[in-house]
């Protein structure tokens, strides 16, 4: 999915206590199958799956896939504006997301504890920042989400950050990834602080209030340096709907 044809970032002069980025759409989102791609490498990765179907063929794989798709909507809701931010981050941001957590759950419908993800700014292959995100997606009015998605981050950072900081690294060892060493050096040093926040918000485009980010402004919560990222997405919960409509026809061998 090219998440650059279809969002554009726009950084917005310093308005508030803390950075936001507007996601501008730029065209309709893609089609529901793309974002059934987006999430099934998000579950399983593509390239593991293709391997999988080539070695069992699909109808046997098929069931472990459909396994893994959640049905309580809270969840397919978070899911998929976890696997949208992961991409913005990386197509557009120029972060690397090396670990995926929704592959580290145990059933579909479990929400795993601490940040959503762990994203790093790297530059010559020198860690520059350890971007802890928050992800909040809503298709009904909710004023008080930027306040909620914030101090939720600042708990979740300070409380699992080390943790997931700790995993991601474990992650990376096994499978013998250069970064592993700057994440490492990073761990156990901690000589100055590389680390940053990010919220990102989908929302529903009719819905959007600017008052959501004033109130956060209004609570004051010291997250430094903290940066709002706000996509406004027209017709967000028929996406996400018909997203996950795709895939279980897909599990269910009547997909693409």
């Amino acid at each position: 999915m090219a998440v650059s044809d279809w969002l554009r970032p726009v950084p917005r002069s310093a308005s508030y206590a803390f950075d936001v980025v507007d996601l501008e759409e730029i065209s309709y989102a893609p089609m529901p199958a793309a974002f059934a791609d987006l999430l099934r490498d998000a579950y399983f990765g593509k390239d593991y799956l293709a391997t999988l179907a080539d070695r069992y063929g699909f109808a046997t794989v098929k069931s472990r896939l459909e396994s893994r798709i959640p049905v309580q909507e809270p969840t397919q809701r978070g899911d998929f504006g976890e696997a949208v931010t992961v991409e913005i981050l990386e197509a557009l941001e120029g972060f690397h997301v090396p670990v995926n957590k929704l592959r580290y759950k145990i059933t579909s419908n479990q929400i795993l504890p601490g940040p959503d993800c762990l994203a790093f700014n790297l530059s010559e292959g020198e860690l520059q920042e350890i971007a802890y995100v928050e992800v909040k997606l809503r298709t009904a009015p909710d004023k008080a989400v930027a306040v909620k998605g914030a101090k939720q981050l600042g708990r979740d950072a300070q409380a699992g950050g080390p943790a997931l900081l700790t995993f991601v690294l474990l992650r990376l060892r096994d499978r013998e990834e250069a970064l592993a060493d700057a994440i490492e050096a990073y761990v156990f040093g901690r000589s100055d602080s590389k680390d940053k926040f990010l919220l990102s918000i989908l929302y529903e485009k009719a819905h959007w209030a600017e008052d959501i980010l004033g109130r956060l402004e209004d609570e004051g919560i010291e997250l430094k340096p903290l940066v709002v990222y706000v996509a406004r997405i027209a017709q967000l919960k028929s996406l996400v709907a018909a997203t996950y409509a795709e895939l279980r026809a897909e599990a269910q061998g009547n997909g693409r």
